[in-house]
């Protein structure tokens, strides 16, 4: 099993080129696989997957501009080729937790801040946004907005 990575306290390379355009998806696979994709204008710049959302984001930021071969396939690989995510989550890290319940996690940069926006698959028609000023920041916002709607909502 793979070691967790923890979060870094920048993204330096995912953040500038969020800044110059680009925007990050970040998902879970089918087979439970925390997967981050960076892209500007249908072209691929960034990718990382991993058991745990913060090592796909670590993968995304090292290895920034390789391929997925220069990655994870063939003997020179920097990484093993993962089939499945970790069986469960660290419960301490809230945002894994958000990824391994369904949650899709869209960033883009605009007017100095770092936008984040999720649905779930059964929600396609109800979004949630969140800002920061980094693309962490701007993460747990989004998290807190759901978090903060689906209490109204119960109560409403």
């Amino acid at each position: 099993m793979e070691k967790y990575i923890p979060y870094q306290e920048n993204y330096l390379n995912i953040e500038q080129a969020l800044k110059d355009g680009a925007k990050l998806h970040a998902f879970r696979s089918g087979g439970g696989l925390r997967v981050i994709s960076v892209e500007k204008n249908e072209q691929l710049l960034s990718y990382g997957e991993y058991p745990w959302i913060s090592g796909a984001l670590a993968h995304t930021e090292s290895d920034f501009g390789l391929s997925y071969t220069e990655q994870y396939l063939g003997k020179n690989a920097r990484h093993i080729h993962y089939l499945t995510g970790a069986s469960s989550p660290i419960l301490q890290d809230v945002i894994d937790c958000f990824i391994l319940c369904g949650e899709s996690i869209d960033i883009y940069y605009k007017d100095n801040q770092f936008i984040c926006n999720t649905t779930t698959e059964s929600e396609r028609c109800k979004g949630y946004s969140g800002i920061g000023n980094d693309i962490i920041n701007a993460i747990h916002s989004c998290i807190q907005a759901k978090m903060l709607y689906s209490e109204f909502a119960k109560h409403g």
